[in-house]
Order: structure tokens, then C-alpha cells, then sequence
């Protein structure tokens, strides 16, 4: 990475140690953790609020990206006078796509804008580092670096690069996350979060958050209730078999030799139906997608995809034939009968679209 002396290298630790001492005018996030670019994100423009509560802020992403539009957010103020925060959240390859290519003269643009209008801010986060082509990735975020290091702004101003961080470096992460949440858990329980998590930082931090409305100490039974992967990750293969029209039942007799009862089975398979529907029931509400007002908290962007798709995947009524099943399956086990997914799982796997 292009090393400039009077603007800085930095990464996470010194990006911490610099909104220590103060918060930039101009602020570029990037790298290989899209968490992480987006948890500062979240983290400046929420200090940027509480030190100035009457800055006006305009979230603007890939789709939106107007050059123009947003060199008027920053040359003027709105018409109450307040200030503006530009929240640029940018992914490489729907720019790419788009046909919509960052040129160095309108980050140029923006940036002079910010040395003429004091009190308004920028703050750019780059995805899509794992997804698109490194070449083009690096080409768009060398473009963005160019023009933060030929700014007369250099004090004013700073970036981050982000890599995927290591097992230590996440549990770090989320031990302060515990403490700022208040949330007392030991650095053992952490650990079992984040393995029971395949060391996903961006899942094991949204299930952390799911323990603050418990208000008392985690024990272990806490982390194997509520993490996303506890308990349903054998079911996850199940899941993903009967969306991708797979062997149904072949993983179900896997889960069963590994000791997964029929009964346990089918509360998960009714548990993941349910969030399902609650997503289908929101999006044809609502027309968008609001995970946390679904399930009251906020996963990480790939498991609300998934989710979104595979809810879209059935309609109301194959919604209500499916649940028929699964009463019918509870009423079987209930009278003695085993290995009823022999009977159910093709049937649900007939509904899906």
C-alpha cells in the first residue's frame, strides 16, 4: 500500500488510536473485511452525530452514486443551515456493472468541496474486495488513495484498510464489544461463540448482541440457544439440500446416525419456515427488507440474502401447506412414529419454487 508520511498508513488499531484524538473531515474505509468497513462506518458517523447533533446525514450506495448529486451535499448546507455528512457505500463490482466508474476527479471534487465548506464531512466505504476481481478492486480503491494523498487536507483527513481478521484479533474484538454492550461473558464463552460461528466475526457480533437483553451472566447454554450456527449447523445442510433440490434424504439419515432426533429435526425445520415467512410477510408488506424488524436484530448482509431469496422462493399457500405438514409430522411423532422425515422432506421440497 502507497505509503504517505504526512497522511499516514493505517489500519484498524491506528484508525482507533486516531478517533482517539479527533474525527476527520474525509474519512476512506477498504479491504477484505466488509464487516469491519462497515462497523466503522456506524462507529465515525455516530460520533460525527453526537458532536454535532444538527449535521444533516445523506446515505448514499452504489445505485445512487451521482457525482454531481453528491457534490451539491457537499458544496452547500441543507436549507436550515446545518451541516452534511455524505455516507458514500460503495460495492466495487455494481459499480462496475453500472457502468458507473469512480474518476479521480470527482473524489478531487468532493474533497475540495469539503476544504471550501468546514463543517461538512465524507465518509466512503469500499466493498466487495472478496467478490470482484482484485484488479479492479484495486485499481478503484487506488483511484480513491490517489486523491486522499494529493489533498492539501492531510491532517484532515485518513483511511483504513481492512484485512480478515485472525481468531485472536476477533475475540479482541468482541471482548470489547461485550464490555461497551455490558454484557458479562468470559473470554472462554467468547471463544465458544466465535468456533460454534466458524470464526465469522460479522455472525458471532450480531449473536453477541442477542445476550444484552439477557441482563445477567452467559453461561454456555445461553451460547448454544441463541447463536445462529448453534444447534442448526448438521441443519443448515439440511436446509440448504432442500432449496438446492438435493438429496433431502440422504443428509436427513446423516442427521439422524449422527444422533439428531426426528422431533429436534422438525422444530428446527419449523423454526427456519417461520423466519421465512416473517420475511416474505414484511417484503410484500412492505416492499423492502428490514431484517431488524423481522427477527429484532441485524445478521450479517449474506444471511439476510439468503434469507430474502429462499423466502421469495414459495407463496402464501405453499407457505400454509408446508406448516400443514409440519402439524401433521408433530401429530405423527407424537403418537410414536419415527423417521417421519422419510414422508415430509420430499413433500416440502415439492412446494419450493
Amino acid at each position: 500500500m502507497y505509503r504517505n508520511k504526512k497522511l499516514g498508513k493505517l489500519y484498524r488499531n491506528d484508525l482507533e488510536n486516531y478517533l482517539a484524538t479527533k474525527l476527520p473531515k474525509a474519512l476512506l474505509l477498504y479491504g477484505e473485511s466488509d464487516f469491519f468497513i462497515r462497523h466503522y462506518m456506524k462507529k465515525v458517523s455516530a460520533l460525527i452525530k453526537e458532536q454535532n447533533p444538527s449535521i444533516e446525514i445523506y446515505a448514499i450506495n452504489s445505485i445512487d452514486y451521482e457525482p454531481d448529486k453528491i457534490l451539491s451535499l457537499l458544496e452547500q448546507d441543507s436549507l436550515f443551515g446545518e451541516p452534511s455528512l455524505v455516507i458514500l457505500e460503495l460495492e466495487s463490482a455494481i459499480l462496475q456493472k453500472m457502468r458507473k466508474k469512480f474518476k479521480e476527479e470527482d473524489i478531487k471534487l468532493f474533497l475540495k468541496a469539503l476544504e471550501r465548506h468546514s463543517a461538512n464531512r465524507l465518509i466512503i466505504g469500499l466493498y466487495g474486495a472478496k467478490s470482484d476481481e482484485a484488479s479492479k478492486y484495486k485499481r478503484l480503491s487506488d483511484t480513491l488513495l490517489k486523491a486522499f494523498h494529493q489533498s492539501p487536507m492531510k491532517e484532515e483527513l485518513t483511511y483504513a484498510r481492512f484485512f480478515m481478521p485472525s481468531v485472536s484479533e476477533s475475540l479482541g474484538f468482541l471482548q470489547i464489544s461485550a464490555q461497551d454492550l455490558q454484557i458479562e461473558i468470559n473470554t472462554h464463552l467468547l471463544g465458544a461463540l466465535l468456533e460454534i460461528d466458524n470464526n465469522d466475526l460479522s455472525i458471532a457480533h450480531s449473536d453477541l448482541q442477542k445476550f444484552a437483553i439477557l441482563k445477567r451472566p452467559i453461561n454456555i447454554e445461553d451460547v448454544k440457544e441463541l447463536s445462529s450456527c448453534a444447534g442448526d449447523m448438521d441443519l443448515q445442510k439440511l436446509f440448504e439440500a432442500l432449496f438446492s433440490r438435493q438429496n433431502v434424504l440422504s443428509v436427513y439419515q446423516y442427521l439422524l446416525k449422527e444422533g439428531i432426533k426426528d422431533l429436534d429435526i422438525l422444530r428446527g425445520l419449523e423454526r427456519y419456515f417461520y423466519q421465512l415467512f416473517l420475511f416474505f410477510a414484511h417484503i410484500k408488506t412492505t416492499g423492502a427488507v428490514n431484517a431488524t424488524e423481522v427477527l429484532g436484530y441485524a445478521p450479517p448482509k449474506t444471511i439476510i440474502e439468503n434469507y430474502t431469496k429462499r423466502a421469495l422462493r414459495l407463496k402464501e399457500l405453499g407457505y400454509k401447506q408446508i406448516f400443514e405438514l409440519f402439524r401433521l409430522w408433530h401429530i405423527q411423532s407424537m403418537q410414536g412414529k419415527k423417521e417421519l422425515g422419510l414422508l415430509y422432506l420430499i413433500k416440502i421440497q415439492g412446494y419450493l419454487r
